[in-house]
């Protein structure tokens, strides 16, 4: 299957479309995940975010879905979390695409060494890496 298109990507993985769908080549060109998506991110710690509406979800280099599309915005992992943003709040990510905080945040913000600085009804407090 040929491409219509590819840009920069991350990891050995390219984000690349044929037609009016999106998936991933390798550096020689081939497709490593099949174009299904309508748009896809960049990989960072083996995993990226991917939509096929409104929604952003989860996917691994293998191609398998993690984590359904319910997000509105996901940002790259770090340190094995991720923040997404969903119209509840912020809410931190593990690689399993499991919320870290049960409610979400009205801010957040990643610090050093797995640390975040959080935000929720004008209180702030830092927040670790195992949900501390």
């Amino acid at each position: 299957m040929g491409l219509d298109w590819v840009k920069p990507g991350t990891e050995g993985l390219f984000p690349a479309g044929k037609s009016d769908k999106t998936g991933y080549v390798n550096a020689s060109g081939q497709w490593i995940i099949e174009p299904q998506f309508s748009e896809v991110g960049g990989f960072s710690e083996n995993i990226s975010s991917f939509r096929n509406s409104s929604s952003w979800g989860l996917i691994g280099v293998d191609g398998m879905i993690i984590s359904e599309a319910k997000w509105d915005e996901i940002k790259d992992f770090s340190g094995g979390i991720a923040v997404a943003k969903s119209n509840s709040g912020y809410f931190l990510l593990d690689k399993s695409g499991q919320t870290l905080n049960q409610e979400g945040f009205s801010q957040v913000c990643r610090l050093k060494d797995g640390y975040f600085l959080v935000e929720k009804e004008g209180k702030k407090r830092a927040f670790g890496q195992i949900g501390k």
